[in-house]
């Protein structure tokens, strides 16, 4: 029941970004689909009873969420002149420590707005997950407040997520953007952006195969409704 399921992708994104060396626009990411991976619904663990039995058993389980989903990968790319399909001239060819890569419901966006932090309690109405465990405000927090640079914006302080095994030892935090105001009431405007982190980086598996992790939302149609619809994103990197 794919209703039920948290959908975690594993994506390589590479990116080329043109303009000059001291300012370029965030640019549109190309991604290369490696797997996708959900919680099965199928029971596995089977006890056998008879009549008159009494059996103790101690259950362990958890509740998958249909509300979110996961990305984790690597960015790719550099810095460079180009026409979009051949390159006039390179300074970098790999991507530095502190990338940005953001996943937004919009395939284009006016890069002379300037980016806001997303208020948690109005992103929750925004998107309709006002109720439940895992609403904006339970996952975005500030016990780990994130900073960073955003098409020339600083973006300083904001609520974050905490990827990872329990939240513990990982290096990946998502944050809440908006293009318009910090109480935008179009998903459309909403951006959810990570730092890439290069050096020795620990996924949520708990090994450095990724150098990026993303939370995001998907669309649920209403509260307490469980059968969420598909949700496409569009990909956006900052390399410097």
């Amino acid at each position: 029941m794919r209703g039920y399921s948290l959908t975690l992708a594993v994506l390589l994104i590479s990116i080329v970004l043109m303009g000059t060396v001291y300012a370029a626009d965030p640019m549109p990411a190309t991604l290369t689909w490696s797997a996708e991976f959900e919680v099965s619904t199928t029971a596995t663990d089977v006890d056998t009873t008879i009549g008159g039995n009494i059996t103790f058993l101690n259950l362990s389980a958890s509740s998958q969420t249909s509300r979110w989903a996961g990305y984790t990968g690597n960015l790719s790319g550099g810095l460079v002149l180009s026409d979009g399909s051949d390159i006039f001239f390179r300074w970098t060819s790999t991507v530095t420590e502190g990338s940005i890569v953001c996943a937004s419901l919009n395939s284009s966006h006016d890069w002379d707005n300037d980016w806001y932090e997303s208020r948690i309690s109005h992103f929750d109405v925004v998107w309709n997950r006002t109720q439940g465990s895992d609403e904006g405000n339970q996952t975005f927090t500030d016990t780990q407040p994130f900073s960073f640079t955003w098409n020339g914006d600083g973006i300083t302080d904001i609520n974050s997520s905490d990827t990872g095994p329990d939240q513990a030892g990982d290096d990946f935090l998502t944050g809440v953007i908006s293009g318009n105001s910090t109480t935008d009431s179009d998903t459309q405007y909403y951006m959810f952006c990570t730092v890439v982190n290069t050096t020795g980086a620990v996924d949520y598996k708990g090994d450095s195969a990724n150098n990026y992790e993303l939370l995001v939302p998907t669309y649920c149609p209403a509260d307490g409704v469980e059968d969420n619809t598909w949700t496409n994103y569009y990909f956006y990197a900052q390399i410097d």
